[in-house]
């Protein structure tokens, strides 16, 4: 039985044979912080089980966690894992951080229902990817220094109050221009309601609805605790609703780090209706119904609307 290595060894009495020998590839994953601070113990898997990682326990100042890579240089390849794709050997895995604000989601596939959905409902599966998702809405400063011009409501403006009066395809242009100012590759062929977007590019863009929802509820395969708001169940905890905009970050965020998906204001995502209307989500202090700030409401309105209701968040696919 020599060289088994972490295998493990199940002797088994049959009647056609004296022993049946059975080995139960063992490996180990330790935890890297990549400079960060706190103490995660290893875990101990068996391969080809469906066995999910350990909640992230690191800290780094500054910094939010977006998940775990195979190296230090490389991208985050999940947050939780299905554990075969070790191939039957230890491995470290690293901590990766962003000071950018933009967080790393790890995609997964949806099978059934998910509580007052019209995305994940019965009899429907769902395949999200991995994408990069902006833990706040863009802001009134973000949007000026890509070019955006901005209207706002006094006391509720500049800085780091998020932009609002931004129509449909004046989110797409920002998208675009951000990612030209930053050497990606856009996503928008922008005309109008007929504008086109190559989710391949690396550049910036808006959430489709699945993503946004996906995102809302935690991610995480939805997993989680699935809260009637994004984060909590008591709307004051985590989000504003109350007939004035506020600065983005101030209340808590939810478990993926994301902040005011809930209230604030509403965020333009890709999806249109058969009326050729585009999707908000997340709902608006403005309009101060705290059942619009729900996870699962959606609401659609003109590409060219623009009020003091409608922001936007943008994201990145995952390559």
């Amino acid at each position: 039985m020599s060289g088994l290595g972490n295998s493990e060894v199940t002797v088994v009495a049959g009647e056609t044979s004296p022993c049946t020998v059975t080995l139960h590839d063992k490996f180990t994953v330790t935890f890297d912080s990549n400079g960060g601070t706190g103490t995660m113990p290893s875990q101990v898997f068996t391969y080809g089980t469906s066995q999910s990682l350990s909640e992230n326990l690191f800290t780094k100042d500054g910094s939010t966690f977006q998940g775990w890579a195979t190296s230090i240089h490389s991208d985050p390849v999940y947050n939780n894992a299905s554990i075969n794709v070790f191939e039957k050997t230890d491995v470290t895995l690293y901590a990766k951080w962003s000071t950018d604000g933009f967080v790393f989601v790890e995609g997964a596939t949806i099978t059934g229902a998910a509580p007052n959905s019209e995305v994940f409902i019965d009899g429907r599966t769902v395949t999200i990817s991995n994408f990069y998702i902006c833990d706040h809405e863009v802001t009134q400063e973000e949007y000026s220094q890509y070019g955006g011009v901005y209207k706002n409501d006094t006391p509720s403006g500049g800085g780091d109050y998020p932009a609002y009066y931004v129509s449909w395809t004046a989110a797409l242009e920002y998208c675009n221009t951000r990612s030209e100012a930053e050497g990606l590759t856009p996503c928008y062929v922008v005309n109008g309601n007929n504008s086109t977007c190559n989710f391949e590019a690396n550049g910036y863009r808006l959430l489709t609805e699945v993503e946004w929802e996906y995102a809302a509820r935690g991610g995480n395969g939805l997993t989680g605790t699935q809260y009637m708001y994004s984060g909590s169940d008591t709307l004051a905890d985590v989000g504003w609703c109350d007939n004035t905009i506020y600065e983005t970050k101030k209340l808590s965020p939810n478990i993926l780090g994301m902040y005011d998906m809930s209230g604030n204001v509403e965020e333009w995502c890709w999806d249109s209706n058969d009326s050729g209307e585009r999707c908000v989500r997340g709902g608006s202090s403005k309009m101060n119904r705290s059942y619009m700030c729900t996870v699962y409401y959606h609401l659609y309105m003109s590409y060219t609307a623009s009020s003091n209701r409608n922001g936007f968040r943008i994201v990145r696919t995952a390559k």
